[in-house]
């Protein structure tokens, strides 16, 4: 169940009291991996353990029914599985900014999709070759630049793949890490600006222009086989998240 809260107007919380609901959304049979609001329309985006990808109306008069259902979802067959019962199961997705009916989606078995919301139809099916020994390259996470259509993926083989929209190719491949890529993140004012977060507890930069590693921080210490789990940008501040429990903010150099 997706839970929706009211936040209070900044200056008048008194912290004695929780933030009220704002309504639950219903719909997914298993965990739930990836939330994200459409940065223009009222909708939210979900992708859960049952292999649903699925779409949600935001609207006032919508949430304020106190329980609201799917509107939409999408659902893929595992590449060469002919299953019929089973289902690949989606780990992140984004929208993309310049398009504001695409929704790009990233698989634990390495697929790659881009979807039209308008039509409800999957145009774009991309699958990486990987450079694990175990043959599989599981998307991590995701992002697309605000200025291009540039998406960036990353994957538990330990890289960062470039993909243009544009054309529906692998662009580029930064296999710089050596561990699984957890996190990636594109600057929304400088598309060329990238920071990955790795198991191997270092959150590195990017410059794609010359195609190389900057600047490589360690933020966090490993914790049973894990490290960085999340990182964001913009122009002025970097953040991250690890498995040591701690959260870093910190200005950029650049």
């Amino acid at each position: 169940v997706i839970r929706a809260w009211q936040l209070p107007v900044a200056g008048s919380y008194d912290g004695q009291e929780g933030c009220p609901r704002a309504g639950k959304l219903d719909g997914h049979c298993d965990s739930i991996w990836w939330l994200e609001l459409h940065p223009q329309l009222p909708f939210l985006a979900s992708a859960s353990a049952d292999g649903k990808v699925g779409l949600w109306s935001t609207e006032v008069d919508t949430m304020a029914r106190g329980v609201s259902s799917m509107q939409a979802f999408y659902t893929l067959r595992p590449p060469g599985r002919a299953d019929p019962d089973t289902l690949d199961v989606p780990s992140s997705f984004c929208w993309v900014p310049a398009d504001a009916t695409r929704l790009f989606a990233g698989y634990v078995s390495s697929r790659i999709s881009l979807f039209d919301i308008r039509h409800g139809t999957q145009i774009v099916d991309m699958k990486p070759e990987s450079r694990s020994s175990a043959g599989t390259a599981a998307v991590t996470s995701c992002c697309c630049s605000s200025l291009s259509l540039l998406t960036v993926t990353g994957h538990t083989d330990g890289c960062a793949r470039l993909i243009d929209l544009s054309s529906g190719r692998f662009v580029g491949n930064i296999s710089e890490h050596s561990d699984a890529v957890t996190s990636v993140a594109l600057d929304p004012c400088r598309a060329h600006d990238l920071v990955t977060g790795c198991h191997d507890g270092l959150v590195r930069c990017f410059d794609l222009r010359m195609g190389r590693c900057w600047q490589q921080l360690r933020l966090h210490q490993p914790k049973y086989d894990e490290a960085v789990h999340c990182v964001q940008q913009t122009s002025r501040l970097l953040a991250s998240a690890g498995a040591d429990g701690n959260v870093s903010i910190m200005l950029r150099s650049r």
